[in-house]
């Protein structure tokens, strides 16, 4: 996971180490914050704000298929191969990513004129009939909204601030952390417009 903001802003926002001064002392606390605050913001707003590489599998039935639309349960940047099934790997001629004129995505499209449909697998069963590779997350570093950035570092301060207090930080049973109820209102303000609704039919 890729942290959302910095212990240097941080930092910043706790006017620690200004004026030309260096302040270090508790860097590696800040760290530990720092992480804390982006895996909160990543569970409550259910997306990643960082890309990552690799290969997600889904079912070929409802409710992740809805006749020739695959719906995807995080958002992709960009799709590189897909599989589908016992068919195989898909002409990209074949297939659009929904929406198509704006990033992230949210689900991919067989065309009519590919005559396809979502199979099961060669071993028959329709879980993790369906392959995609590519890069999926809602956005990379380099293009994470400023307004995320502020929300962590906002976050990562008032945890910091709060340290001593118990019960602050509730652990989910997934083992992601949720955003405590009294941290600062800016915060939940700040992300709501970032919070993943999954599309459906």
């Amino acid at each position: 996971m890729s942290n959302l903001t910095t212990v240097d802003a941080v930092k910043r926002a706790l006017a620690i180490g200004v004026n030309g001064t260096v302040n270090t002392i508790d860097d590696d606390l800040l760290l530990t914050f720092v992480g804390q605050a982006s895996d909160m913001i990543t569970s409550y707003c259910r997306r990643n704000f960082y890309v990552t590489y690799g290969t997600l599998y889904y079912d070929s039935c409802y409710p992740q298929v809805a006749g020739r639309r695959l719906f995807f349960n995080q958002d992709w940047l960009q799709v590189d191969y897909v599989w589908n099934g016992a068919n195989g790997t898909l002409d990209p001629a074949n297939y659009r990513l929904a929406p198509t004129q704006y990033s992230p995505k949210y689900a991919l499209d067989l065309l009519p004129r590919s005559n396809q449909y979502w199979v099961v697998g060669n071993d028959g069963f329709a879980q993790n009939a369906v392959g995609v590779i590519g890069s999926y997350g809602y956005c990379d570093d380099n293009t994470r909204p400023q307004a995320v950035t502020y929300a962590a570092t906002k976050l990562a301060s008032w945890l910091y601030m709060n340290r001593d207090n118990d019960g602050t930080v509730v652990q989910m049973a997934d083992g992601s952390m949720a955003i405590p109820s009294n941290a600062p209102s800016i915060v939940f303000a700040t992300l709501d417009r970032y919070v993943r609704v999954e599309a459906r039919q």
